[in-house]
């Protein structure tokens, strides 16, 4: 399972009023597949590479100044990569 914060702000500028800002935020959830793989450096040294696919979509989100929702799709792309030390 993933988890993601999206955050927005939408302004509308009209003529004669001015312009007007809402800022929005959805928690989305969805989910997850990756792989990677570690190997030894040497005793105590491990490196290691991994990939991460997450989906968030499609979400329902709610529209700044209307009654109606709109639709956010989201995807990530994650590539990771690290080094650890043994004792």
């Amino acid at each position: 399972i993933a988890f993601m914060q999206a955050d927005w702000t939408e302004t509308i500028t009209s003529t004669g009023s001015g312009s007007q800002t809402v800022e929005a935020s959805e928690l989305l959830t969805g989910w997850v597949v990756g792989g990677g793989i570690e190997n030894f450096i040497d005793v105590n040294t491990i490196a290691r590479i991994e990939y991460l696919y997450e989906d968030f979509g499609p979400n329902s989100i709610p529209l700044p100044f209307t009654s109606s929702t709109g639709e956010l799709s989201a995807t990530a792309h994650k590539l990771r990569v690290g080094l650890s030390w043994t004792f």
